[in-house]
């Protein structure tokens, strides 16, 4: 992150995405506070989000590898809204991480970030999960703003309810 200012492209998956964040203009529009599990293995990146994030008034929780994000995710897994994942978290990737949240949880919204291409099956499963691709490098504000257009589109997380898009 030299120079700390990164480019964003979002990419819309299966027709959901941002549109006319508050977040351009430093505003919230919502009457309870939501919570995003930040994952990714760049600890200074995963600082940069949870600050931005929380600035913006989300409560965040962290976790720099698989493991841990289940874990995080498992303690909070009734009031954990969006997960922001690195699709190149260690051990394995994300393949068993995206499978295991989306099935505790088949409203949450999703956001996958990588520097690299997304693979046609995942990019598959985010289009069927109405997630969105966020490609590396990416400004702070543009995850701000893909994340809050997500969860603006109706991506709010309703325990066990799988029309919750």
């Amino acid at each position: 992150m030299a120079g700390g200012s990164y480019e964003s492209e979002v990419t819309p998956v299966g027709g959901g995405g941002p549109s006319g964040s508050l977040a351009d203009r430093g505003e919230r529009a919502r009457d309870d506070t939501r919570t995003v599990l930040v994952v990714d293995d760049e600890p200074q990146l995963v600082k940069l989000l949870s600050n931005a994030f929380r600035r913006a008034g989300y409560d965040v929780i962290t976790a720099g590898d698989a493991t841990s994000a289940l874990g995080a995710f498992e303690l909070r897994r009734d009031t954990v809204d969006a997960v922001f994942l690195d699709v190149r978290i260690p051990p394995a990737g994300i393949g068993s991480v995206l499978e295991t949240l989306l099935a505790v949880r088949p409203g949450l919204a999703v956001v996958l970030t990588s520097g690299d291409e997304l693979p046609d099956g995942l990019q598959e499963r985010l289009a069927s999960a109405h997630g969105l691709f966020v490609r590396k490098p990416f400004t702070i504000s543009g995850a701000l703003r893909a994340l809050d257009g997500l969860l603006a589109a109706g991506a709010r997380c309703v325990a066990g309810d799988v029309g919750a898009r």
